[in-house]
């Protein structure tokens, strides 16, 4: 160390000689510490020694101080490494604890999960049961209403109130249509073939009446007085098929006696006998006019239909009266008859004009029946 260079005693000031200052601290917390000029800096000269005592116990009193300070952060890094472990420790058990709490909720969703699929499952089961039952309770009302409708119609047919028929023939062909899809079944089977025989009696018996109209006698005075009133409205529930084949027996009834009278090889069947054809269809025509149209509804057409039959069966009579004679009939007759002939079908055709959308209509209807 040199001594030599420090200045006199007095030169020292009073500041110069205190341990423990700022400047001090500072010169001990540099990163590069230099002893020797630290204790040049503190004893510059040998008056200054005079405080080397006092320097030193100030000096292990900082050591001491430094050591306690070392010892308390040691203590204070050991007891936070300590509370650090034991929050880790914490903090693992609360995730684990976490983690088991998770499996626990997610096994309690997966039996929450099966049990309601079994519910459902079940809830599936009653639904449907609840179902069949009551489309089987519905099928059994059905059944016994068709049933009960089934002998009210007979009833009613035998008893020729054959307006009250016609309301139980929709009722019987409604539910009977319920039960088409159970064919398979014999007694369903049974009760379809026994509705099918109830309305095919009532048919023919519908039918029989109105034959009496043409025959008159017991038949017609056993008759209630308004049954031919109800017996249409029966018709038209039947359909346009019984429709049709009640006017066409009914026409071809009136057609008997122009049958009788001018059927070939009969004297009035000749071609000269011809305007008394068409005088007989023009007296039907106002018999029918007199007698009949009260009996059954304009919108069958009877008239019309009785004219298309006349025509139909004159044709036949015409053409096989020619087949029979054609080398022996004079040709100014039959031009003549030709012309009258057609003349007329003019007439029928002006008095019964048929429109457009009726003969779509009967053409559409025709195709529709079964052969």
């Amino acid at each position: 160390m040199a001594m030599s260079s420090l200045p006199p005693m007095e030169d020292l000031d009073d500041d110069d000689l205190v341990f423990g200052t700022d400047k001090d601290q500072d010169l001990l917390d540099v990163d590069v510490f230099n002893p020797v000029e630290y204790i040049n800096k503190q004893f510059p000269n040998e008056a200054s020694l005079k405080g080397l005592d006092d320097f030193v116990q100030k000096l292990k009193a900082r050591k001491q101080q430094t050591d306690d300070e070392i010892r308390l952060a040691i203590r204070r890094q050991a007891a936070t490494g300590r509370r650090a472990r034991a929050d880790l420790d914490e903090a693992k058990g609360a995730v684990r604890e976490l983690f088991e709490r998770i499996r626990t909720i997610k096994s309690k969703a997966q039996q929450s999960e099966e049990l309601v699929k079994e519910v459902c499952a079940e809830i599936k089961e009653l639904d449907l049961a609840k179902r069949n039952l009551t489309l089987t309770i519905t099928t059994l009302k059905r059944l016994v209403m068709l049933v009960t409708a089934l002998e009210q119609l007979r009833a009613a047919g035998r008893a020729r109130n054959y307006e009250e028929a016609s309301k139980l023939l929709y009722a019987v062909e409604e539910l009977a249509g319920h039960f088409a899809d159970l064919r398979h079944i014999s007694r369903v089977q049974d009760l379809l073939e026994k509705k099918c025989a109830v309305l095919d009696d009532l048919k023919q018996q519908v039918l029989d009446d109105y034959r009496s109209l043409l025959s008159g006698g017991a038949e017609q005075a056993d008759l209630p007085e308004d049954w031919t009133v109800g017996a249409a409205h029966y018709v038209d529930a039947l359909g346009a098929k019984m429709r049709q084949e009640v006017v066409t027996r009914f026409c071809l009834g009136l057609l008997e006696e122009y049958k009788d009278i001018f059927q070939p090889p009969k004297e009035d069947s000749r071609l000269e006998m011809a305007d008394r054809r068409f005088a007989w269809l023009d007296r039907m025509l106002l018999k029918f006019e007199e007698r009949y149209s009260t009996i059954f509804p304009s919108s069958w057409k009877i008239p019309q239909a009785l004219c298309e039959h006349f025509c139909h069966i004159t044709r036949q009579h015409l053409v096989e009266l020619l087949s029979t004679s054609h080398h022996s009939i004079d040709p100014e007759l039959l031009v003549r008859t030709l012309r009258r002939s057609i003349d007329y079908e003019n007439k029928l055709a002006r008095k019964f004009p048929v429109e457009p959308a009726e003969e779509e209509e009967a053409a559409a209807a025709a195709a529709a029946e079964p052969e």
